[in-house]
């Protein structure tokens, strides 16, 4: 299934079809969607600080936070509403891919750093994360990255096929009037 097709799939209603929360958010999106969005921002924020003086750490926390965003976003498609699909678009798989390359930006740095870092924390004892850390942390966010990027060029071009299968039919100007 393509992800245009899913984000159909989640307009008409046919994703998820039995959780009580995508119903719920069917009818009424804001709450839910920007309450699931600050709630999952929050913990991410908090996981991310936790390992941030760790890169090895990191590339555990790094693969939990990629693999629960990405079912927040595949919530937000099943939820199947214009505010969810933009918060999976926008809000998830663009600010992912600018993670990402900040991401690998953060690793290009450490990798090209690592060999004046352990000359000058060798003598306190401070263990430094060896090269291939550095080149795991690089390679998994040039492929989130690119991954992150070609799922937001994707999922937005499914808003702008549903944006126009579903325009507005013109509004009759006489409702209820039989006599015409």
């Amino acid at each position: 299934m393509s992800i245009e097709s899913a984000m159909a799939a989640g307009a008409r209603g046919e994703l998820l079809t039995g959780w009580a929360i995508v119903r719920s958010a069917r009818r009424n999106d804001t709450g839910i969607v920007i309450g699931v969005y600050a709630g999952a921002v929050m913990v991410s924020l908090v996981l991310s600080a936790t390992v941030v003086f760790s890169p090895a750490a990191r590339i555990a926390v790094d693969l939990i936070l990629w693999a629960g965003w990405a079912g927040i976003a595949y919530l937000f498609v099943a939820i199947g509403t214009k505010l969810s699909h933009g918060v999976a678009t926008w809000g998830i798989a663009l600010v992912a891919g600018i993670i990402a390359v900040w991401n690998a930006v953060g690793a290009l740095i450490g990798l090209s750093t690592v060999n004046t870092t352990n000359r000058l924390f060798a003598a306190a004892g401070v263990s430094v994360p060896g090269v291939g850390t550095y080149l795991v942390l690089l390679l998994m966010a040039l492929t989130f990255g690119a991954l992150a990027f070609f799922c937001t060029v994707k999922m937005y071009r499914g808003m702008q096929l549903l944006g126009r299968a579903s325009t507005p039919q013109p509004l009759d100007p006489h409702p209820g009037d039989t006599a015409r």
